[in-house]
């Protein structure tokens, strides 16, 4: 995987060519780096390119005073050539923001998308726990060990440290001996729109699954509001470090599935 920063500081990795890209979105607190685990089935299956960002505040992409769906979509558009045809599987975060690519709003051709682990339901109190969590200053760690295992608490990944070790690195940076996150602590404060106003803008099929025993995204709440959901066996939250080749396997059929009939 070759990686570099774009003219707007959005950093990503991409692997192979031609106009079908896969596009891999993580969520929040993570990196691209925390798709390693799929990426090693997606390398040898897909016919096209595979393009894996740092969403804006996280990892190696840039900081910015906007976290909005909007400017972070508009940042991945910026990532898609003209004219490529785009599949999409994003997590959390990562698969709502794959969901309103699929709006045709950003000027990006969308295929499909597998959207995991979508939280669908925010009380107000949630949302402004994240808002209050934005605010707080940016806390400093005096060694690498401990911000390492900040990261992974953040970003629900500590159960799975081994698999990620790349994502652990690009989530911590250093200045003069001390670290801190690399992710910027306002990215907290974006969970005021709506979900189902941009699930219900989608376009293209998008297909949702979750963990069997995922806290966050339940499937209680997607029947409750009448959003099908397919159900992965034995993993929680992060299904895709958790269950890679399901996750897979779920894509590919989703794919096929939402693949248009030859002319």
């Amino acid at each position: 995987m070759d990686g570099s920063k774009s003219a707007d500081g959005i950093w990503s990795e991409q692997h192979g060519g031609g106009d079908a890209v896969l596009l891999l979105v993580h969520g929040l607190g993570a990196n691209g780096a925390v798709w390693d685990p799929l990426l090693e089935l997606a390398i040898q299956s897909w016919p096209g390119k595979i393009v894996v960002p740092d969403l804006r505040g996280h990892g190696r992409s840039d900081h910015r005073d906007n976290y909005s769906f909007g400017t972070m979509a508009a940042d991945l558009a910026g990532l898609i050539a003209p004219g490529a045809r785009v599949s999409i599987i994003g997590h959390s975060l990562g698969g709502l923001l794959g969901a309103f690519l699929g709006s045709g709003w950003f000027g990006v051709e969308v295929d499909d998308v597998l959207a995991l682990s979508v939280k669908m339901k925010w009380s107000p109190e949630e949302i402004e726990k994240g808002r209050a969590v934005a605010r707080n200053p940016v806390k400093w760690l005096p060694s690498r060990d401990e911000a390492l295992g900040r990261y992974l608490r953040v970003s629900g990944l500590d159960a799975s440290a081994a698999r990620i070790r790349r994502s652990a690195d690009a989530g911590i940076v250093e200045r003069d001996g001390s670290y801190r996150l690399a992710m910027d602590g306002r990215v907290f404060g974006t969970a005021s729109l709506g979900v189902r106003t941009i699930v219900d803008a989608a376009r293209c099929p998008v297909a949702f699954a979750t963990g069997e025993a995922d806290p966050l995204a339940p499937s209680a709440d997607f029947a409750e509001l009448g959003v099908p959901v397919t159900i992965i066996g034995g993993a929680g939250h992060q299904v895709p470090v958790e269950a890679p080749a399901d996750v897979w396997r779920l894509f590919s059929d989703a794919h096929r599935s939402a693949a248009k009939p030859s002319a």
